[in-house]
């Protein structure tokens, strides 16, 4: 059964036994990647506490607020029945499950166009991989989404996500007729344009720390650009912005952000920066000031870069607060979920925002698939885990 008769979870739900059981079945066939529970729940008669959560946890991936309820007639319950839906078909279909280089798709269904490019790709990949290596690991290859079918012109089962943990929506910027245009995630609350030119003078800030001089490359693809050159351009800026933040942020902090952003934390003031992000416990974000500020003046010491984009009388303060402040308006496009101008939950940016290797999104390419970081317009790419047949 798929329907409910009345609603389920907090508030006022009416609870129905019949009900709950239904929406925490619907809820054990999401992937925790798209928002399902970490763990399966337990099949109870009552409403409880993790039922209640992996409610909210489905709602925060896909909505911009989310209430703890499942409605009959809502659009949480048409979204988790995607999810069932897909793993009946699973159950029932004779052909092999749905599998990419090891790693089962989940999320929704891929269509025979798409699965029969994704074996073409894995064919490839497995060509060029060294005989006694373990493929999967060689490849760093993790997790693979089905389409989910959210409001985009893009039919289940043409599309897939490939790592999507560490593959965010970023902010792209194109020079069209001598104009800068930004694309970004557009399902959803987009950023606005001005929230997209701070995000790219942040990459500009990152690149020109490593590279004196430099701009951030981080536009779509070229008229007969190759993948490979694409790749290069947006890595340098991944991997400058995570050099870039490190001066403040720990390098291997929490790799998922699950406090909210900071609002208008571009003229947020240094104490507030301080306070918000936290330098203590497990869920420690940042360097102590003391320590980080050691480290600036070093770097600062040694290299130019260019001029703070903040007037400040000590510099060495200034430059840390520009990277906190960078850093948080930096989560905005790196959501779990559907963007929204101030989210909850985010991933890192000390991670940048890049970790396929060159050889998994140029067979993708090469095997007829578009790939989201580049390939879906200027207003629209910036989707670095999204591949797509046209």
């Amino acid at each position: 059964m798929s329907t409910i008769v009345g609603s389920v979870g907090s508030g006022n739900a009416q609870n129905n036994s019949e009900d709950v059981q239904t929406v925490q079945r619907m809820l054990n066939t999401v992937p925790p990647v798209s928002g399902g529970p970490k763990s399966p729940l337990i099949i109870t008669d009552t409403i409880n506490d993790d039922t209640i959560a992996a409610i909210i946890g489905f709602q925060k991936a896909r909505y911009a607020s989310s209430d703890g309820r499942v409605d009959p007639n809502g659009r949480t319950i048409a979204d988790l029945k995607i999810y069932l839906d897909a793993a009946a078909e699973d159950d029932l279909r004779a052909d092999p499950p749905e599998v990419f280089c090891d790693i089962r798709v989940t999320g929704g269904p891929c269509g025979p166009v798409m699965m029969e490019r994704l074996r073409q790709v894995e064919a490839d990949l497995r060509d060029q991989s060294p005989a006694d290596t373990d493929f999967r690991s060689f490849y760093g290859i993790k997790s693979l989404d089905g389409h989910q079918g959210r409001k985009v012109p893009v039919p289940i089962g043409k599309a897939v996500d490939l790592n999507a943990d560490a593959n965010p929506y970023v902010v792209t910027r194109t020079i069209v007729g001598g104009q800068e245009k930004f694309g970004c995630e557009r399902d959803g609350t987009p950023l606005p344009e001005a929230k997209c030119a701070l995000i790219a003078a942040i990459y500009d800030r990152a690149v020109s720390w490593g590279h004196a001089g430099r701009v951030a490359d981080i536009g779509v693809r070229r008229p007969g650009e190759a993948t490979a050159d694409v790749f290069a351009r947006f890595r340098l800026v991944s991997s400058s912005l995570s050099a870039y933040l490190s001066f403040a942020m720990l390098p291997n902090g929490p790799s998922r952000i699950t406090r909210q952003a900071i609002p208008a934390v571009e003229s947020a003031d240094y104490d507030s920066l301080l306070r918000a992000i936290p330098a203590d416990g497990t869920l420690a974000e940042r360097w102590q000031e003391s320590e980080a500020k050691v480290v600036i003046k070093d770097f600062l010491d040694k290299f130019p870069v260019p001029n703070l984009p903040i007037p400040s009388a000590d510099l060495i303060t200034g430059w840390h607060a520009q990277i906190l402040r960078d850093y948080e308006l930096m989560r905005l496009p790196l959501v779990f979920g559907m963007p929204t101008p101030n989210p909850k939950m985010t991933r890192n940016p000390v991670y940048g925002f890049m970790d396929l290797p060159l050889a998994v999104a140029d067979s993708m390419v090469r095997h007829g698939l578009q790939w989201g970081a580049c390939d879906l317009g200027v207003g629209s790419s910036g989707d670095m885990m999204h591949f797509q047949s046209p």
